[in-house]
């Protein structure tokens, strides 16, 4: 490709000239491939959602709305010099759990949401966020019903409320999905491989493939040992050599028996 100013030759991934400075458009019609390491899309593919994300969402929304605006609960005693209602909502003493509760409600929603809305190894993460503060709020909402039929035993009546039922209903119903979501997404994910870091080349070289080891001729076994042929006798006497079975020897004719 050539620089549309100059005409100068511009190598491949150059956005600017190196002869004239001006920017480097691709030809008209031609693909641009994705980069390694590239965006991700802003949505995931719909194929990839749950609409199962969807109920922690409403769950979430409506039980801190009961939360905030509902009575928790609350006491009658009548005796004979005393009669008193007592209601427990959101802006009376209590309000110190039942406000922080409605507000991981909301938490949970909007977790669930972007999940729903995220790349599914993304949503593997928010989910756990949600599944977290969806545990808490039913954990805490429960308790505190049971403290207050406990501690209210002894009176003419007690209840639960509206308040009560939201917070532990939103806690207990996101906390069942998000828990089977998390479940089947890391079923579907699989195992996580390790991140490993992108690695970068300094700029006009091209990343070289790499290199084979160079090729090593795979050892031979040893040959085996050849017989070595019998030693020529020689004379006791003289120590010439002799033919093999003879009984004299022919320099010096000393015996060899």
């Amino acid at each position: 490709m050539n620089c549309t100013n100059c005409g100068a030759p511009v190598g491949e991934g150059v956005k600017f000239c190196l002869s004239c400075g001006h920017p480097v458009t691709p030809p008209q019609g031609a693909p641009v491939p994705p980069g390694p390491y590239g965006p991700a899309p802003a949505h995931a593919p719909m194929g990839e959602r749950s609409a199962v994300l969807l109920i922690p969402v409403i769950f979430g929304i409506v039980g801190a709305i009961m939360l905030l605006v509902g009575d928790f609960g609350g006491w009658h005693n009548r005796g004979y010099y005393i009669e008193e209602t007592v209601w427990i909502t959101a802006w009376s003493i209590a309000g110190v759990l039942i406000v922080p509760m409605a507000v991981l409600l909301f938490f949970v929603a909007i977790m669930s949401l972007q999940a729903y809305r995220s790349d599914p190894r993304v949503a593997h993460k928010l989910v756990l966020r949600g599944l977290i503060a969806a545990l808490v709020v039913f954990v805490v909402t429960l308790v505190g019903g049971l403290i207050l039929i406990a501690t209210t035993w002894d009176n003419t009546n007690n209840w639960l409320d509206v308040g009560f039922y939201g917070g532990f209903f939103g806690g207990l119903i996101s906390f069942i999905v998000l828990a089977y979501e998390r479940k089947r997404m890391g079923q579907a994910l699989g195992p996580m491989a390790p991140h490993q870091p992108p690695q970068y080349q300094p700029y006009g070289q091209s990343a070289q493939p790499p290199q084979p080891a160079p090729y090593q001729q795979p050892l031979q076994p040893a040959p085996p040992p050849q017989p070595q042929p019998p030693a020529q006798p020689q004379c006791r006497n003289c120590r010439a050599p002799l033919q093999p079975g003879v009984k004299f020897c022919h320099i010096c004719g000393a015996p060899q028996g």
